[in-house]
């Protein structure tokens, strides 16, 4: 059961961006599969907005904000690495 609400910081496809703590990149590819800039990048770390994803309706992203492509992490399912 996945658990609510499904934050991103707990998904497997994302990670914090290189200059910024506080923005997290998404690296799902079906996410990724619709930002241009993200494909057209020569640097295979960039990865969608996080931010500009889940402000989308399901309607227009592949994830949106239900979290459509949300995987849990170890962390978000109390796993042996949760605090």
């Amino acid at each position: 059961m996945k658990p609510y609400p499904l934050l991103c910081r707990e998904c497997r496809h994302s990670a914090p961006e290189d200059k910024s703590e506080g923005n997290l990149r998404c690296h799902n590819p079906r996410v990724n599969a619709g930002d241009a800039y993200v494909l057209s990048s020569p640097d295979r770390t960039r990865g969608t907005s996080c931010i500009s994803e889940r402000e989308k309706s399901i309607f227009f992203s592949a994830c949106g904000e239900r979290g459509a492509q949300w995987e849990a992490t170890d962390i978000a399912m109390g796993g042996k690495n949760a605090s």
